[in-house]
């Protein structure tokens, strides 16, 4: 008898750990292949993602005019941005087109049921969309919010919790599709071979994202064919093209991005988000403003003090008080006279118009209650300050000590990256690169990869 209870308690402690294996092992990770696909004008590369993409996963949207405040931003930016815990499995990678000259976003980007870019090209009528269970489908029509207006919509019943405008699509509902020229992409830029990149999903729940260098919209479609996908669509390549995975750059692009697209398990899922700034902002607060969207409450180095208007997100730009920041800065002389605003700083003088658009369509200045509002990216690109926007508590905060060197106490969950940006602000890849080289090497420290909670790094000036 006692034998049989021994042998009961055995197999319900077995049954334990095989449903608990099961469960967390359910989803398999996602897998990095590279193959030579057959085309029809030769054979190409392919290098890919595939992942389960069932609902154990989330996916979203990150802009750079969302996330930062300016038009584009670093691919490392925003995989920083991201907030992808360590043990979750995670790709990042580019999906809208933009204008390169400007980081406009061609056409719009929901992510999670929230409009992170407006539709400003309304030319672009084609779209990719995930439902709540994650299940991907291809759209006619312009986005609006969380839906699609327009025409020929295929399933007007179906909302997307996120959905990109995207340009061409290749298969749909396991047809390929007849890709005809616009007079935003001529035949030229449809038969020019270059490097692209296409997503799409399977029958299976099956996801991949893959780019191809060297190839046409013609064979793109033909790739998506091999991959036996049922829904596929082009999304931007060339020197765009990039993907993330896991920690490591697949690989990486050749110049800033105004937008990704973030695919994450969420059984690891990333920390809550919280309304309290981060640690780093809370030990190293000298020069520091804080201003949370839609409070009338900011921190200066610290301090609590109050606004007569409170900080707002008008048209994807961030507004924040120009009378507050530019003092702060050192300003001199600012002086308002019929819609004129003109203030000096360290001898530089600016002068702007309520209303009208600054330089590099940052967007316009603006009164509320008396108070002048400009947009962050003016505060970034003009008047020389260091900020940056964090999404998860949706606050501006804006570095305004002046001097170097300057000291900075290492905080859990900071790394070298976000360290660099939050003090010289974000550059190119290999700009952030070589000011972790600077930083480590004025430190002695011998590996960036590894810094200690509360180490007091010092922080010099960039050299000329």
């Amino acid at each position: 008898m006692k034998k049989r209870f021994l042998q009961a308690i055995c197999i319900f402690v077995f049954g334990l750990i095989l449903a608990t294996f099961t469960t967390v092992f359910a989803s398999n990770p996602s897998t990095l292949n590279t193959s030579t696909v057959p085309t029809s004008g030769g054979n190409r590369t392919v290098t890919w993602v595939e992942i389960n993409l069932n609902a154990d996963y989330e996916v979203r949207a990150l802009t750079a005019q969302d996330s930062f405040g300016r038009a584009s931003a670093s691919f490392s930016e925003f995989i920083t941005a991201a907030n992808v815990n360590d043990n979750a499995d995670a790709i990042i990678f580019p999906v809208n087109f933009f204008v390169t000259a400007t980081h406009e976003i061609v056409g719009a980007v929901v992510s999670q049921g929230r409009t992170i870019s407006s539709d400003p090209q309304p030319w672009l009528d084609q779209g990719v969309g995930f439902t709540p269970g994650n299940t991907m489908s291809l759209f006619h029509g312009r986005l609006n919010g969380n839906h699609v207006y327009g025409f020929n919509w295929d399933d007007p019943r179906l909302d997307y919790v996120t959905a990109f405008n995207t340009y061409p699509h290749l298969i749909q509902n396991g047809q390929r599709l007849d890709i005809q020229p616009t007079g935003a992409a001529p035949q030229n830029w449809l038969d020019g071979h270059v490097r692209r990149s296409f997503m799409g999903q399977r029958t299976d729940g099956t996801f991949i994202i893959g780019t191809v260098n060297g190839t046409n919209i013609n064979e793109l479609q033909e790739i998506a064919v091999y991959f036996n996908l049922h829904n596929a669509t082009n999304i931007d390549g060339g020197a765009s093209a990039s993907i993330w995975r896991n920690g490591e750059y697949v690989l990486r692009p050749g110049r800033n991005l105004a937008s990704v697209m973030v695919i994450a398990s969420t059984r690891a899922s990333a920390p809550p988000a919280t309304t309290t700034p981060p640690a780093a902002v809370q030990q190293n607060s000298s020069g520091i403003l804080r201003f949370p969207i839609g409070s009338t409450s900011f921190t200066n180095s610290g301090v609590t003090q109050t606004l007569e208007a409170a900080p707002f997100i008008q048209d994807n730009r961030t507004m924040v008080p120009l009378r507050v920041i530019s003092e702060a800065l050192g300003a001199a002389n600012l002086a308002h006279n019929a819609g004129i605003i003109t203030f000096d700083i360290n001898g530089q003088s600016f002068t702007m118009e309520v209303g009208q658009q600054l330089p590099g369509n940052m967007g316009a200045p603006v009164i509320i209650e008396n108070r002048t509002f400009v947009p962050l990216a003016f505060i970034i690109n003009e008047m020389g300050a260091t900020a940056r926007w964090d999404s998860s508590s949706r606050a501006a905060y804006i570095y305004v000590a002046p001097t170097f060197p300057r000291t900075h106490v290492v905080a859990a969950g900071e790394s070298f990256m976000s360290i660099i940006i939050m003090h010289y602000g974000s550059g190119t890849d290999a700009e952030n690169q070589a000011r972790i080289n600077l930083v480590a090497e004025y430190n002695n420290i011998q590996n960036p990869n590894q810094l200690l909670i509360g180490l007091e790094l010092i922080i010099p000036a960039l050299l000329e």
